[in-house]
């Protein structure tokens, strides 16, 4: 019996050999957004009615809203053409069990380019000398224009970028190009060593491209701008709800910004007697940074590829997980028998898979970094994983890497599991080997990063370890995925509760989460959301600076 083709209702632009791609993967409905007469955006309801009048089981969108209503048809996946999938209920489409698909960085080059040009317009005064070429103003108030748009050149200026994402990476390589000095500052890739406020009080240039959250709503404010350089350049093409636009206006009247480009206003207007609009270096753009043929055909081929590998019974390399996930735990394995090689896994390893919305079968990645690659613990750690059906594969370092590509095998994991050892040894090679950067991209991707001991305390800031001799000392370089202290093995080793407490107490490193052996922490994001234990009466804790002592707190520990 064959299985009948698909049929996929597109309504983002798709263009390039991705195209092709999704020709040959279903029966295609191809009805753009942008190729409406009026501008057409479908809400939940509306798309869900669409998706059943069409009966197609892939949905492809940029734009229209993709909410619980559609579910309830029989849909293969949803692919959201965009970098970050805010159009799509993803938890709903988790719990109905539909994949997500997305496209990231599909327009870094189109918006770096714009921030490159947004650059050059607001320095060169290039706007307002084109406008007195068309007014017949080329001698404007008994000036000739070399006195009115003499301008500093750019090659030597030191630029600092505030977020250093796949916008950020594509920028920096451009203003390298031009001469200019580049610092980074974004507490979440390994590259960026710059603190804010260091950036601030560099900078001769600051340009935004961090994404909007929490932290970074309203982070370039008042004081923020009282703390850059006298006449500095200002862009902004990433969103307005970063900065505090009435302090911007207020550092441009001042002089303080010198001068500013921007090309996202809050509800995509700015009224037309803005006082943005009344300073001849601004430069305003209404939100085309990302509005490139070459977008269309970036997301198009992404998301074909990655349908491609839903298919085929693959994963996808960029599906939307609910949110990064973290399970951090002083957990290992249980013997089964006289032999010390024949391990359990307990139910803390189903959780993962469950989270990772992985099915029967998870494909999971062992990282043995911490114990020199043994091979006995390796074998150890297959057999276990096989007793639940996973689909498990190791990554060595030792000699070499065993993977032709590191970084596409990681990807391609449900589920990445760190056992213990040694933390410092650990993370050094990480960092030599460049592992530090994918293990970041493979959490935003998704992948479910499981951990025990030096496993555990890898992800955060740091924490307490033995890897220098038996007297357990600080570690404070972690990956800092998790802005917090960790302590595993809270209840086992006696150096390990003083220590924590005496290290949070006097700052060396910041408040964070302890766990007894058999516990474990799940994180969505950086968010603690919730404790378990295998071990019933072990606990878990928060550790909370207060005044010159750390204050223990039991949290609400489950029993799996």
């Amino acid at each position: 019996m064959t299985r009948s083709r698909p049929k996929a209702l597109v309504t983002a632009a798709v263009s390039g050999p991705g195209l092709d791609l999704l020709h040959q993967l279903a029966d295609l409905v191809l009805d753009s957004w942008l190729d409406q007469p009026t501008l057409r955006i479908y809400n939940a309801s509306q798309l869900a009615e669409r998706v059943a009048a069409e009966g197609a089981s892939i949905v492809i969108v940029e734009s229209d809203v993709c909410g619980a209503e559609l579910y309830e048809q029989p849909i293969i996946a949803v692919c959201s053409c965009r970098g970050d999938p805010t159009n799509v209920d993803v938890p709903a489409a988790t719990a109905a069990g539909v994949p997500v698909l997305r496209a990231p960085g599909r327009n870094a080059d189109a918006v770096a380019e714009l921030a490159v040009a947004l650059l050059f317009a607001a320095t060169r005064g290039i706007v307002p000398a084109d406008r007195d070429v068309r007014e017949g103003q080329i001698y404007r108030d008994g000036k000739i224009p070399y006195q009115r748009y003499r301008a500093w050149e750019l090659a030597g200026k030191t630029v600092g970028l505030v977020g250093l994402g796949a916008v950020g990476r594509a920028l920096r390589w451009r203003l390298r190009g031009l001469g200019m000095d580049v610092i980074a500052y974004d507490p979440y890739a390994p590259d960026a060593t710059s603190s804010l406020d260091e950036l601030l009080a560099r900078a001769d240039v600051i340009s935004i491209h961090a994404p909007v959250t929490e932290e970074t709503t309203g982070l370039i404010g008042a004081d923020a701008f009282a703390k850059m350089r006298d006449g500095v350049v200002y862009l902004n093409t990433a969103r307005a709800k970063i900065h505090d636009t009435d302090a911007l206006v207020a550092a441009l009247a001042s002089g303080k910004v010198a001068a500013a480009g921007l090309d996202h206003f809050e509800g995509e207007h700015l009224a037309p007697d803005h006082p943005l609009t009344t300073f001849p270096q601004v430069v305003l753009t209404p939100h085309i940074g990302g509005a490139t043929y070459d977008t269309e055909s970036n997301h198009t081929r992404t998301i074909a590829e990655d349908l491609c590998r839903l298919m085929a019974g693959a994963r996808p390399l960029h599906m939307a997980a609910r949110q990064p996930t973290i399970i951090a735990t002083s957990i290992g394995f249980q013997p089964e028998g006289p032999d010390p090689a024949n391990l359990r896994p307990g139910p803390s390893y189903r959780l993962a898979a469950d989270l990772a919305g992985a099915g029967e079968h998870p494909r999971l990645c062992i990282i043995a970094t911490a114990v020199g690659d043994d091979s006995t613990r390796l074998a150890a750690a297959h057999n276990a994983f096989s007793k639940l059906g996973f689909i498990s594969s190791h990554l060595t370092l030792f000699p070499m890497p065993n993977v032709p590509d590191v970084r596409a095998h990681l990807l391609a994991q449900d589920v990445i599991w760190v056992g213990g050892g040694s933390t410092a040894n650990l993370l050094a090679l990480w960092r030599l080997h460049g592992l530090d950067v994918v293990l970041r991209e493979c959490w935003e991707a998704g992948v479910v990063l499981k951990g025990v001991s030096a496993g555990s305390l890898c992800w955060h800031v740091g924490g307490t370890t033995d890897s220098f001799g038996p007297d357990l000392e600080p570690i404070t370089d972690g990956l800092a995925f998790l802005p917090y202290a960790n302590s595993p093995h809270h209840d086992v080793e006696e150096q390990r509760r003083p220590l924590i407490h005496r290290l949070i107490a006097e700052g060396t490193l910041p408040d964070g989460y302890a766990t007894e052996n058999g516990t474990g922490l799940v994180f969505y994001g950086t968010e603690l959301v919730d404790a378990f234990t295998e071990v019933e009466g072990k606990l878990a804790y928060s550790l909370t600076r207060d005044g010159e002592v750390t204050r223990e707190t039991a949290l609400d520990t489950r029993l799996l």
